[in-house]
């Protein structure tokens, strides 16, 4: 049996087989196995869905054929926060067992216990479907985007009360509860995010205006922060920094070997973290000695000739890093159940080992080295043009930035200083 091999200890294997659930325990446990999570990371969620089983006897099921979404829900919903209290209990103890509960519950529905989760019907759904069906057709925003804005929209919606009848009590909007309400869910004022928001919110009041659910158009009733374009200078990592944050990572272990062909990628070719993220392994053309980066923000597909040290170091990952696995991505977490990293992990991880390096950079993350590349190409002449076919800009006005870290063009267009006249 599978918890066998799990459970040395005869008293914890005794306990487990006297619960109703065992044969639900038993199947999860080898489903664990399978994927490959390790004894310790198995013990800990076996022994976190004590408090699932202990709640469903008490509401009196017995049986495996009595769990349903509505216990499971109610579960993590209500009984799990008043249990760990109302800042999630000691180390997290909520979210670590909301964690072992939804990987049970993932279980159960790929093994066929329990259907699949109900989708969970917003009272505003179809304001929202109309909107996102707007966005695609009138302002041609790509998914990602989209995504990102409706996620604002029913923050404001769930915060105004809406309903599913037109107009989704829109009407009790005002000039002074937009402003709360960017006051409390917008981010501090000036800051990426509260710009983002800003501008989510002004093209969906004026959505509404257009259809009708507002009778007058209050997108300017929402405060625009002044952002000034190139009013900033590209700072990026020294080669000298990079080449100790190299340096740096212990690539005896696979995650070592794994964070040091990321750093490597965005050392030498200065792409983005999620063009990193969505690397396949068919993008690593190895006969042709090329590597394909996808396009990413609108922008251009990236073919650059596959360097020996970043072929090295993706080779290295691959043999010995990398876990057997069915997914097209090069790059995996380091844990099971081994599946792609996200776009947000590439700046953490770069984040993370300058910190454990203890180095100075003045913009940790893996723009640093974006920066980095493009102002060392302007360095050794080549023209922006270039550089922005180089990081996959279709507009060269987008590069257009790191024109004011060319000094020697910057110093011809200076002009002398007037001298004193007598």
């Amino acid at each position: 049996m599978a918890l066998d091999v799990v459970f040395k200890h005869p008293a914890a294997l005794r306990k487990y087989q006297r619960n109703p659930f065992f044969v639900l325990l038993e199947g999860y446990c080898q489903w664990l196995i399978d994927q490959r999570y390790a004894r310790t990371a198995i013990c800990g969620k076996i022994f976190h869905l004590r408090y699932l089983t202990k709640y469903l006897i008490r509401r009196g099921v017995t049986k495996p054929a009595g769990i349903n979404w509505e216990h499971l829900q109610r579960f993590l919903d209500t009984w799990l926060p008043k249990f760990c209290g109302p800042r999630g209990g000691r180390g997290g103890q909520a979210k670590v067992i909301g964690f072992s509960v939804t990987s049970f519950c993932r279980y159960l529905t790929v093994s066929g216990i329990i259907p699949p989760r109900p989708t969970v019907m917003l009272p505003y759904q179809s304001l929202l479907k109309e909107h996102i069906r707007w966005l695609y057709e009138h302002r041609h925003l790509n998914a990602r985007t989209v995504e990102k804005r409706v996620r604002y929209v029913g923050s404001l919606l769930d915060w105004l009360g809406a309903n599913d009848t037109p107009p989704y009590k829109l009407a009790a909007l005002t000039p002074h509860r937009l402003q709360d309400f960017l006051l409390q869910r917008g981010g501090s004022p000036g800051s990426a995010k509260a710009v983002e928001v800003a501008c989510t919110l002004r093209v969906f009041l004026a959505f509404c205006f257009g259809r009708g659910y507002l009778d007058r158009n209050l997108s300017a009733a929402i405060p625009c922060f002044r952002r000034y374009k190139l009013s900033t200078v590209p700072r990026g990592i020294d080669d000298e920094t990079a080449q100790r944050l190299l340096d740096s990572i212990d690539r005896q272990k696979p995650v070592g070997l794994r964070d040091y062909a990321i750093i490597q990628l965005l050392y030498t070719y200065g792409v983005r973290a999620e063009q990193v993220s969505t690397l396949r392994l068919e993008d690593i053309q190895w006969s042709a000695g090329r590597i394909r980066f996808p396009p990413i923000k609108c922008g251009k597909t990236v073919i650059d000739p596959l360097t020996g040290d970043a072929g090295d170091s993706l080779l290295a990952y691959l043999r010995h890093g990398r876990a057997a696995s069915l997914h097209p991505e090069v790059f995996l977490i380091d844990r099971a159940p081994w599946t792609p990293i996200t776009r947000a992990l590439v700046p953490w991880i770069v984040c993370n080992r300058i910190r454990k390096a203890g180095l100075a950079v003045p913009v940790p993350g893996a723009r640093a080295f974006r920066h980095r590349f493009a102002t060392k190409m302007l360095a050794e002449g080549h023209r922006l043009k270039s550089i922005a076919d180089m990081l996959g800009h279709r507009n060269i006005a987008s590069a257009s930035v790191y024109a004011k870290v060319d000094f020697p063009m910057l110093e011809q267009a200076a002009l002398e200083w007037p001298g004193e006249e007598s």
